[in-house]
């Protein structure tokens, strides 16, 4: 939460707490406060990519290209497409599956 808005939220805490039902108090905070997102450094994102990074590495070599723009290409081509590069790089069956996992 936005610090600026503590004073707020501890102001309307004192006449809300109890005399209202948590569905209004709810309500009153949302039309109260901003609705704007906001970045917080402290908040990591969860996110996690789908691909490992020697496919990205290796799509990035082969494309000669940043991984992120492999990732990319990664989200186009289908899978039978990514197996035959893999192949036609020099990959064995066993890495190409673990590097599809």
């Amino acid at each position: 939460m936005n610090p600026n808005y503590l004073d707020i939220v501890s102001t309307v805490q004192k006449y809300t707490n109890g005399g209202m039902e948590k569905r209004e108090v709810f309500n009153l905070y949302q039309t109260m406060l901003p609705k704007r997102n906001k970045y917080y450094k402290w908040i990591k994102s969860k996110t996690t990519s789908k691909y490992t990074d020697s496919l990205l590495i290796a799509m990035g070599t082969y494309f000669e290209c940043s991984t992120e723009q492999a990732h990319n290409y990664l989200e186009m081509l289908p899978k039978k497409e990514v197996k035959k590069l893999l192949t036609t790089i020099g990959f064995q069956d066993k890495t190409i599956k673990e590097m599809l996992k």
